[in-house]
């Protein structure tokens, strides 16, 4: 305790001070970064006596010792009579003071006593505080210079330890076998660019490697190695002044050229997730069963375009060659045309994957369902490097399920699941209300189905282009099935048919770039649609400035008058490959030649003309 102690003077005014002051600092050996803590040491009490024949001050200096290898401190104090003490105070020999000092003086008035207190506590060291405790009693915490501060172990406690183990356990699963990509779009941009998996604006490094990107040859489908569709990050988009560069673009996304582990590829960018499934489930009913179909390479469900938007991805392999109508109209530009002998390789091949998707294959293990593509157009429809057709985007595409594509545990046995079984009946086997297992692979596919024979069928919304559209789409005669509802084989049937006259309407593009089968005068001075299309309104007598253009339903009214009332096609030649496109352009669907008629006549002419030339 302070005790205070006055002797009366003759003068009021002033008085001699007998005040005992007392003093706390802290003592003891600590462990720096585990068993000390700044608010909690232990503390020794030291009291400066003031007499009256002492005068010098009295002083009190607080130490704090740092270990050489800064693990330890110590605490200590020493009580001064005279002077100050000869301690080497520096904070590079690792020793930290705070010297108190008690300065007695005759005649010294109150109100001078309490400004040199306070002018004495503002100039004291950075790491010491000193604390009021009242009457005439302070004490003294010293702090740790922050050069010295360390995590404390033993402040952490041990569940944290645990806990964290398990959460960094987890989130290395969780990166390495769910999603990469799509942990990294919510990473800072600092982190992306600091990364090897380049995605987005992280890219910006390719925008000057677009030389070293050209000279990539893509292989041929069956010869592209791609990893595990979670190792996709390692995809590089390829950038031309800045810009990512666009193959292709659709309805519900873009096709980019990215590299991947020094291969050219095609990744389809598709900003509806039910739609990039449907394309998925369509790949794998098609299979390998043609090298003029194009196969999936991989399938990414959560994945960032070039613009760091999620997105669901296809990757493809790149055709360079571009589509059939980018293609036939560079050849236009560059050389004035096609050779006779590449635009029957160009019909031959467009036949033979036409046939390939149409037929069943009736493997037992691997059946693959007949399938009609239901928007065959020049946009969909690309060149290899061996200057063949391959036909590609299946988005709309739909299958002939005469029996499950998958496996599914919808009929199972009691044993097998719980719950009641289903009773087998073969009749309910292809209907959508059977599968209501969750995670069924065979329900996307039927209600693909349903979905189309709700609105094409019922709705009369038919898909497709419109310039490449049946006679019996644009009239909407082919939806009309009275009181009968149309079934999984009414509909593909139906769809295949108008699958042959769009081929028929490709291949008269193709043999009008060749001067050998078409009269002269037919220059493709635009784009391919834009060259059909006049073909079309150059004979019809119908006031196109009449016609709103930019509307689609203003279009496929258009096509009706012009196909159906007028009964209008594109001019041919003499050619007995024109006499194949003909029979394609028969306005009853019924009396068109199926896919593997056309591709044996073609195949047979292509003959002909080989020994011809």
């Amino acid at each position: 305790m302070v005790t205070v102690r006055e002797e009366s003077q003759t003068n009021n005014a002033t008085r001699d001070y007998l005040t005992d002051l007392t003093y706390q600092c802290p003592k003891g050996t600590y462990k720096l970064g585990c068993s000390y803590d700044e608010n909690d040491p232990e503390y020794e009490t030291t009291e400066l006596l003031h007499h009256e024949n002492i005068k010098y001050p009295q002083q009190v200096v607080c130490m704090m010792t740092i270990s050489e290898d800064e693990e330890q401190v110590e605490f200590t104090s020493l009580t001064v009579d005279r002077g100050f003490p000869m301690i080497n105070c520096q904070s590079k020999n690792h020793i930290f003071c705070c010297g108190l000092k008690w300065h007695y003086e005759q005649n010294m008035t109150a109100d001078e006593h309490s400004s040199r207190l306070i002018n004495w506590h503002e100039s004291v060291e950075k790491w010491c505080k000193i604390e009021d405790l009242g009457v005439q009693s302070y004490k003294v915490k010293m702090e740790l210079p922050s050069l010295y501060h360390t995590t404390g172990c033993d402040k952490f406690p041990l569940w944290g330890i645990i806990a964290g183990f398990f959460l960094m356990f987890a989130a290395s699963i969780l990166f390495f076998y769910y999603d990469r990509i799509h942990i990294l779009h919510l990473c800072p941009k600092w982190l992306k660019k600091s990364t090897h998996y380049v995605h987005g604006n992280a890219a910006q490094s390719l925008v000057n490697n677009e030389r070293n990107s050209t000279e990539i040859k893509p292989p041929a489908s069956h010869e592209i190695k791609l990893a595990h569709p979670k190792l996709t990050s390692d995809i590089q988009y390829c950038y031309k002044n800045k810009k990512p560069m666009v193959l292709g673009e659709g309805r519900y996304g873009f096709v980019y050229k990215a590299n991947y582990e020094e291969q050219c590829i095609a990744v389809k960018c598709i900003n509806r997730e039910e739609k990039a499934e449907h394309e998925k489930i369509m790949f794998d009913l098609i299979g390998s069963r043609s090298d003029n179909l194009l196969r999936l390479t991989a399938y990414v469900s959560k994945h960032c375009d070039p613009h760091d938007r999620p997105t669901s991805v296809l990757l493809l392999p790149a055709y360079l060659q571009g589509d059939i109508g980018s293609f036939l109209k560079r050849k236009y530009d560059t050389e004035g045309g096609i050779s006779e002998e590449l635009a029957i390789q160009l019909m031959r091949t467009l036949a033979c994957g036409l046939y390939e998707l149409h037929r069943a294959s009736e493997g037992i293990d691997n059946p693959m369902p007949r399938i009609a593509h239901r928007d065959l157009k020049p946009a969909n429809v690309l060149i290899s490097d061996r200057f063949e057709a391959v036909i590609c985007d299946f988005n709309s595409s739909i299958p002939l399920i005469r029996e499950l594509p998958h496996q599914c545990d919808c009929f199972s046995k009691p044993d097998d699941r719980n719950g009641p079984c289903r009773p087998f009946e073969p009749l309910s086997l292809l209907k959508l209300e059977s599968h209501d297992r969750p995670g069924c692979p065979n329900r996307k596919i039927l209600q693909k189905l349903d979905d189309v024979r709700e609105r094409v069928f019922y709705q009369k919304c038919p898909d497709g282009t419109w310039l490449y559209m049946a006679p019996e789409v644009l009239s909407l005669s082919m939806f009309d099935t009275g009181d009968m509802v149309p079934t999984n084989s009414d509909m593909v049937n139906r769809y295949c048919s108008v699958d042959i006259y769009s081929f028929g309407l490709i291949c008269w593009i193709i043999l009008s770039q060749c001067d050998g089968f078409l009269v002269p005068g037919h220059k493709l001075e635009s784009n391919v649609d834009d060259f059909l299309f006049h073909e079309f309104s150059s004979q019809s007598k119908i006031d196109l400035t009449k016609i709103n253009m930019r509307s689609l339903a203003e279009k496929e009214k258009l096509m009706d008058k012009i196909v159906n009332e007028e009964n209008l096609r594109p001019r041919c030649g003499s050619s007995q490959l024109f006499d194949v496109i003909r029979d394609c352009w028969a306005s009853d669907g019924a009396y068109r030649p199926d896919a593997r008629q056309i591709y044996r006549k073609i195949k047979d002419l292509s003959t002909h003309y080989s020994t011809r030339m």
